[in-house]
């Protein structure tokens, strides 16, 4: 089940970025799109299924861990990048850069999956703090909410946002708040109240979560409520291991189904397989595409763009790489995974696989400090900071979104008895 599982939602993504290259083209004007050759078909049908069957192998029997949540994740993104890499038209060395892609997205395959073997010495909470934990939580959430309002407030639909987002400025602690309270510490919470079944204090946090919308105008506090109940749903119907997967294949197939319905509607605009197919999923993977033609003929940074390296070294880049390939493509402002920040922009193309190794090491030590809690809560506690790995450098999903915070307060968390799931 869970190969068939893993090899459908391979063909999925291959099938998503063809639809998204044929309807938004990968990259907006200037920029070239796609080429379709012979020859280049051929390799895209030769690298991505390779990678997909190597990685079905891995993961076919791996048990559920935080490793394996990332795993699932960085799969679709490689898988995806490795069928793009044939068509683009960007000037880079692209057999190079598929080399490389495809050892780096071995190296963190490998090291995450079996990181769910390790187990680490804890320091446990006593149990009647960590019952008032989540209700803290909930009071720094309130707190950080309140004060974001104060700052801004725009209730304004999805469409809109653009007009206002680029005036918010928070003062840097309180957007630090922001993004660990969303991220991090409402989810937490969010999972703690769900394994003990109380009801209004989990909804109290998933409320709060939404309210961060107005003050942000992020889809991640939009969106991010209605996440944590997809994978709810997810896994009260399925093994764990098994609703990870779900959680990437169903949101591909809807937007998939939508495209056909969403080309006679709308007048061209792809709403629903924009949101989910473009945004959540694709530039995932077409960001590899973009590092690697940057960086091609730019310096790397050498980790620069970290805030400690560059008051050392200094940077000739803006620390938010995003802002150096908006100038240069267009693209607006384009943030990447640690496959293209810590991998291809730190070192360059050549030695990103040892990079990402480092990077998945960090991202595997975290999985060992949850290696004793319930399934279910370290799918519900660590669904948003996820997405934040997949879509920003591990640096700052580490800091600014709290997921070094997170691996603490797994590892201080005692264990917890799960209520029961469908075997």
């Amino acid at each position: 089940m869970r190969a068939t599982l893993l090899v459908a939602t391979a063909v999925a993504t291959c099938i998503s970025l063809y639809c998204v290259g044929a309807t938004f083209g990968y990259f907006h004007q200037p920029i070239p799109g796609i080429e379709v050759s012979p020859k280049a078909s051929l390799l895209a049908f030769i690298a991505a299924p390779s990678f997909a069957v190597f990685a079905t192998y891995i993961l076919r029997r791996a048990p559920f861990s935080f490793g394996y949540v990332c795993s699932i994740y960085f799969l679709c993104i490689v898988v995806g990048y490795l069928w793009i890499n044939p068509f683009s038209r960007l000037p880079y060395d692209h057999q190079a850069a598929l080399v490389s892609a495809f050892l780096s997205g071995a190296a963190l395959l490998v090291v995450l999956v079996t990181s769910s073997r390790l187990r680490l010495a804890r320091f446990q909470l006593r149990p009647s703090f960590t019952e008032l934990l989540p209700y803290a939580l909930l009071v720094i959430g309130a707190v950080t909410v309140g004060a974001a309002l104060r700052y801004n407030f725009h209730l304004v639909g999805l469409a809109d946002i653009y007009q206002f987002r680029d005036s918010i400025d928070f003062p840097m602690p309180l957007r630090y708040a922001n993004g660990i309270v969303q991220s991090t510490l409402l989810p937490f919470a969010f999972a703690c109240f769900v394994e003990r079944r109380r009801a209004l204090p989990s909804i109290a946090a998933l409320v709060l979560m939404a309210a961060f919308y107005p003050a942000t105008l992020s889809k991640f506090a939009a969106f991010a409520p209605f996440w944590l109940l997809f994978l709810l749903a997810l896994q009260r119907f399925s093994k764990p291991e098994n609703a990870v997967i779900l959680s990437v294949l169903l949101p591909l197939v809807v937007g998939l189904a939508s495209l056909a319905v969403e080309s006679g509607l709308h007048h061209g605009v792809y709403r629903v397989f924009g949101l989910i197919n473009f945004r959540m999923f694709g530039v995932t993977s077409i960001s590899m595409e973009v590092y690697n033609a940057f960086f091609y003929s730019h310096a790397p940074t050498h980790f620069c763009q970290i805030g400690f390296v560059r008051s050392l070294i200094g940077c000739p880049y803006d620390p938010q790489l995003g802002v150096e390939l908006a100038r240069a493509y267009e693209l607006g402002n384009f943030n990447a995974s640690l496959l293209s920040t810590e991998g291809i922009a730190s070192v360059g193309t050549e030695w990103a696989p040892l990079t990402v190794l480092a990077s998945g090491a960090i991202l595997a030590f975290g999985s060992v400090m949850a290696s004793h809690l319930p399934a279910r809560f370290v799918l519900l506690s660590s669904g948003i900071v996820v997405q934040q790995i997949i879509n920003v450098p591990l640096s700052t999903a580490l800091l600014s979104h709290g997921a070094a915070l997170l691996f603490l307060l797994w590892w201080l968390t005692p264990k917890m008895v799960p209520l029961d799931n469908p075997q």
